[in-house]
């Protein structure tokens, strides 16, 4: 699962002027809607549109051309692709890796272009760009060259650029679990825990966004031991029953055989 958070922004720009700068930002895995939603300011939007168990490059290229269908559908499996990043904010993948995703997309019965969204930003006038830290997410916005010219216009138009963001994190699980027999196969159990962690993500710009996770958590059920569990208990009661009292060894047995 690829989590992705979009940020809008107003660059200054020449002669006074706004303009629009969008950030994709790439988020690492486990970081939820409701943690990111608990930051100061941010509202949050969140859409799922997975097919399956989908690689995150073929993610990043679902997102460039604008469309995703099923795995099955192609010819055979996403190649393996290296994004080599430059100066600028350019990135590349090398001709014959895009050749084979372009040539990968023609074999579906549907109408795909891989880079359509990198080669619509660039018609429009509004400059693209990878950061450093955005190896393969970069493949978002590459054209249909898969190539990223990178944001060259220095804010003096729109920009669109993609990151990946990094996170270090600790924490702490501390629980207990118990069980009562009402007979040798069936009773209840109650299970306890307690967690509790944060993360911290360093943002692009190189601030840090410190999140917070964990919580009290209590179940209980209906639970049933295996047979086999229950035999082993059986042979330790018997095995214990014969270094007991005679009369209160009479007791077990009864007791037992009343059970049965």
């Amino acid at each position: 699962m690829v989590a992705l958070a979009v940020a809008l922004l107003a660059a200054p720009a020449a002669e006074g002027k706004q303009q629009p700068r969008v950030t994709i930002v790439v988020l690492p895995q486990h970081v939820t809607v409701g943690q990111l939603a608990g930051v100061h300011g941010m509202g949050v939007g969140f859409l799922s549109a997975g097919i399956g168990d989908v690689p995150a490059d073929q993610t990043y290229l679902d997102v460039g051309q604008g469309a995703r269908v099923t795995e099955s559908l192609y010819d055979g499996s996403l190649p393996r692709l290296r994004v080599t990043s430059g100066h600028g904010g350019t990135a590349k993948v090398p001709p014959p890796e895009w050749g084979a995703v372009r040539q990968r997309a023609d074999s579906v019965p549907a109408d795909i272009v891989p880079g359509l969204l990198g080669t619509t930003l660039e018609q429009a006038h509004v400059a693209v760009g990878a950061g450093s830290s955005a190896g393969s997410a970069a493949l978002m916005l590459v054209d249909e060259h898969g190539a990223l010219a990178g944001a060259g216009c220095h804010g003096a138009c729109p920009i669109v650029s993609v990151e990946s963001a990094k996170a270090t994190g600790a924490g702490f699980n501390i629980g207990v679990d118990g069980t009562y027999l009402f007979t040798r196969q069936y009773g209840a159990g109650a299970f306890m825990r307690f967690t509790g962690g944060g993360a911290d993500i360093t943002r692009p710009d190189g601030t840090t966004l410190s999140l917070a996770a964990g919580g009290f958590q209590v179940v209980s059920a209906f639970r049933r031991t295996s047979s086999l569990r229950a035999q082993c208990l059986e042979r330790t009661e018997s095995r214990g029953s014969s270094r007991r009292h005679p009369a209160r060894q009479q007791r077990d047995d009864e007791q037992r055989h009343r059970r049965q």
